[in-house]
């Protein structure tokens, strides 16, 4: 597991996004109190969360993953970013993270909540906001009804709890959520910061992590995904669902 996390480290992302989604999602989500408690779930090396504190400068953000060495990036760039928002990364699983209930004014949460379940993560975060806080996720999600056979096998292979849009709604709403706004992730932005910088260095990654074999496995099954990404990117994306607790 190890060797998966450092394939992922020296990415400017850990999946795709981008700084105007953020920032769109983020304006989305009023109105926010003047200095807000941000719980980022499944941060990563923080790109989302970097950019949040610098779009909330006196908000106080908790960034949360597993792996130290994701975190010790965003401790770095608040180290050396004072003027931005105040970032606490944390250690903390997204299946029990430890938080009081009812003290966090929004949660944040780029391309993560699948590991847990889209329901199921609505579920079990719901209960650590304030009412009326916000939950902000992006998951990935259909956005056409007629998906050729290529591409719906390939996510029922690795996420066949993939949803259209609607679909994601009434599970919201199931969960005890308002949706304030939905909008789809450009398709840009799977490339920029993801896709592109692991294409560019394929070889290299290749012949790095020749003796994991979870890691090959891995940089096999993206060659795949960026392979299905260029001939059907216009029949799923990233969804990023702006939600207020009821």
């Amino acid at each position: 597991m190890e060797d998966l996390f450092r394939l992922f480290e020296e990415l400017p992302r850990q999946g795709p996004g981008s700084f105007s989604a953020t920032k769109r999602a983020l304006e989305a989500a009023k109105p926010l109190l003047k200095n807000p408690v941000v719980l980022d779930i499944g941060c990563g090396t923080g790109k989302q969360t970097t950019d949040l504190a610098s779009l909330l400068p006196g908000a106080r953000i908790i960034g949360t993953d597993v792996y130290p060495g994701f975190l010790q990036k965003l401790r770095n760039w608040s180290a050396e970013n004072p003027e931005a928002a105040e970032i606490k990364p944390v250690a903390m699983s997204m299946f029990d993270p430890s938080v009081k209930p009812g003290s966090i004014d929004m949660i944040w949460s780029e391309g993560a909540i699948y590991i847990m379940g889209f329901s199921e993560g609505l579920q079990k975060w719901r209960s650590f906001l304030k009412p009326g806080g916000f939950l902000v996720v992006s998951e990935v999600t259909w956005l056409k009804d007629d998906i050729p056979d290529e591409i719906e096998q390939f996510w029922m292979k690795y996420y066949p709890a993939i949803k259209d849009i609607q679909g994601n709604i009434d599970a919201a709403v199931q969960e005890g959520f308002e949706t304030v706004e939905n909008f789809t992730l450009e398709r840009e932005a799977w490339w920029e910061d993801y896709y592109s910088p692991i294409e560019s260095s394929f070889s290299e990654l290749e012949k790095l992590f020749k003796d994991s074999k979870i890691a090959s496995e891995e940089l096999k099954t993206l060659k795949t995904e960026m392979e299905m990404h260029r001939k059907y990117g216009d029949c799923y994306s990233y969804q990023f669902y702006i939600l207020r607790k009821d």
